[in-house]
């Protein structure tokens, strides 16, 4: 019922708004054709034709915001945000990783850990997440296998950020496969990195010379 009384209360809002504009410009434009009478009658005519024409101008510009107002009103109440309250156009609130840094600091590494998977399906794209559950599993928990497969998913994934977070994941992983033996795995990794144009010249150089390390283990 809610909704319905919502749907009514608009569209009669728009009826409201159409007949204001109607009304308010036919009668600026009735006064309009009414002008050249009065202009004939000398100079009283004159002044009160001057009198209308503003009223008239008054009455179409009336009219015409009846109808153009409330677009115009949310315009301004959009630009007004953009220009205050930028943060408003953020389409996901900055993540806070520090409770859950304290957490793993406290030794409450269960709980941390559930928040982070929890994270992560609510933030697939975050390399800050990743870094951190990766890390965890790697470390406190001695599950690097857990950790491969943590940086593994994200690094396959297409939407990623930040970016300048992404090149020291690659570096993680691939520590990892190389400790494993997978050094054509490792390899793939890196030139598929290489292939991606997000990269400055200087994390570029980073993953060349990632690469000639991985040939060098692997000929060795």
């Amino acid at each position: 019922m809610r909704i319905l009384s919502k749907n009514v209360d608009g569209k009669l809002s728009v009826v409201i708004r159409l007949l204001a504009f109607l009304g308010l410009s036919g009668g600026g434009l009735w006064i309009f054709f009414r002008l050249g009478e009065l202009k004939s009658g000398g100079l009283g005519g004159g002044v009160a034709a001057s009198i209308l024409f503003l009223f008239g101008t008054v009455l179409i510009a009336a009219g015409l915001l009846a109808v153009a107002g409330p677009l115009l009103t949310r315009g301004m109440a959009a630009m007004v945000n953009g220009l205050f309250l930028p943060s408003a156009k953020l389409e996901k609130p900055a993540l806070m990783l520090s409770p859950v840094a304290g957490k793993i600091a406290a030794g409450q590494l269960e709980e941390a850990l559930r928040e982070l998977k929890e994270l992560e399906r609510l933030h697939p794209e975050n390399a800050a997440v990743c870094r951190m559950a990766a890390d965890l599993y790697a470390g406190r928990l001695h599950d690097p296998q857990s950790a491969f497969e943590t940086l593994r998913r994200y690094l396959h994934g297409s939407d990623r950020t930040p970016v300048e977070e992404c090149v020291p994941l690659v570096m993680r992983y691939t520590d990892l496969c190389l400790r494993g033996g997978l050094y054509d795995e490792a390899r793939m990794c890196v030139e598929r990195e290489l292939r991606r144009t997000c990269y400055s010249e200087r994390e570029r150089a980073r993953l060349r010379k990632r690469l000639d390390v991985i040939g060098r283990r692997q000929r060795a």
